[in-house]
């Protein structure tokens, strides 16, 4: 409880800290006041971007450089799929129900593999969860692999060429990417009065040029895929 003895003397404390704040930084009310606040705000948030980009850049000094194999060109598949590439950090957004076991999988190839801590955090109210990995070093090395930068349907999408030199990269690149993007259904057909149940795999894209280029991807390994571009 607070009486009213106590309420005038934490008034009076209060009235005090403004007056003293007001010497500090200006009165708040007055254009002068407004101006000060606005320039200890803009050297407050650039002190933040400074601590920013030393935290990347230490982690950039810890990162050795990644070698093209089969594992990273499963990974590049999955981040054409289901992943985001930043200057700062590389995102992988999966289904928080389904895609938990999948999700460790991936925190392990990215920690055991390329040798980088990866962060698993789930989403308040959505069914979604988020694996980032905080390292500038990391997002360019994922570009020089062939993933663009910032939104991936308007920079463009290709399927890499070192992906497509090898059949064991385009196996690799296209498992990541159906994993996280593809879709198996099951089709029942009837031929001459008998019922036939096929299992198939579908893929879809707002790209219409790297869906063709997937569907090359296929062609040459032997598959006959039907797209609509």
């Amino acid at each position: 409880m607070i009486t009213k003895r106590d309420s005038k003397y934490f008034s009076e404390i209060g009235r005090k800290g403004g007056l003293a704040r007001i010497k500090k930084l200006g009165n708040p009310g007055t254009e002068s006041g407004r101006a000060k606040g606005g320039r200890n705000a803009v050297i407050k948030i650039k002190e933040l971007q400074k601590l920013g980009e030393a935290v990347a850049f230490n982690a950039e000094k810890r990162i050795g450089p990644i070698k093209r194999n089969l594992i990273l060109a499963e990974f590049i598949g999955v981040l054409f799929g289901d992943g985001h590439v930043g200057k700062y950090q590389t995102s992988i957004t999966l289904d928080s129900k389904n895609d938990r076991k999948y999700a460790d999988y991936l925190k392990d190839i990215i920690e055991n593999k390329f040798g980088i801590t990866a962060k698993l955090s789930f989403r308040k109210n959505a069914r979604a969860l988020d694996l980032t990995v905080s390292s500038i070093a990391f997002s360019r090395q994922m570009v020089r692999f062939g993933m663009v930068e910032g939104n991936k349907l308007r920079e463009g999408l290709h399927v890499p060429q070192w992906i497509l030199s090898s059949n064991g990269y385009t196996q690799a690149f296209l498992r990541g990417l159906f994993d996280t993007d593809g879709c198996v259904y099951s089709e029942l057909k009837t031929i001459n009065g008998k019922e036939y149940r096929y299992i198939g795999m579908a893929f879809a894209s707002a790209s219409p040029v790297f869906l063709g280029e997937v569907a090359e991807a296929l062609q040459r390994l032997g598959f006959s895929p039907t797209y609509t571009p």
